[in-house]
């Protein structure tokens, strides 16, 4: 049934990474090795919502992992800003706080 959807829309409730240390945080943190990708590239045309709390559980490192990840494999993907990319490449960690948390104010998304 989901390869003859015309798109897939579905949560990526954790960052496509290997080998880093997860950040501090109270909680589980989560991750999934980059090879699931290729799992969700099966599906069909699928777009990727980013726009979670466990995005940023391996910091700048697992967020850009899952971008480019995603782009290499043809998998889009929405709710990671370009705004938050910027503040993660210039280390301002607070900045980015704001950002992910305004995000899940202003567009309903919760986990």
């Amino acid at each position: 049934m989901l390869k003859e959807a015309n798109y897939i829309f579905a949560n990526l409730e954790t960052p496509l990474c290997r080998g880093v240390t997860p950040i501090e945080k109270c909680g589980p943190n989560l991750k999934a090795d980059v090879l699931t990708v290729l799992g969700i590239k099966a599906m069909g045309n699928i777009i990727l919502s980013l726009c979670n709390n466990h995005i940023m559980d391996a910091g700048e490192f697992g967020i850009r992992s899952t971008l480019e990840i995603a782009q290499a494999n043809g998998v889009s993907t929405i709710g990671a800003m370009t705004m938050l990319i910027l503040a993660l490449i210039l280390g301002e960690h607070e900045i980015a706080k704001v950002i992910v948390d305004r995000m899940a104010e202003e567009t309903g998304c919760f986990s």
